[in-house]
């Protein structure tokens, strides 16, 4: 589902639609899922929609219980944020 969306967002007819859709997923998926989307997701990330992306992770982040993946999540924040 993360990647048909991801996929979607490529498309310019579709981009906005299913950047939303991402967000909601991102919101709803498992916590130990989180970082492997959010790295997938990072390419397609635009800046028109970057601060509602960066959001979504941090507000993930205290649903993380294992370091290593809320370090994963955290470097795709910091990358967004340069």
């Amino acid at each position: 589902m993360i990647n048909i969306l991801i996929n979607l967002t490529a498309v310019q007819e579709y981009s906005e639609n299913a950047f939303n859709l991402l967000l909601e997923q991102l919101l709803k998926s498992p916590a130990n899922q989180l970082p492997m989307y959010a790295e997938s997701a990072l390419p397609v990330v635009k800046e028109e929609n970057k601060e509602g992306f960066i959001t979504a992770l941090r507000s993930r982040l205290d649903d993380i219980e294992r370091e290593s993946k809320r370090k994963r999540v955290e470097k795709v924040i910091k990358k967004l944020t340069r």
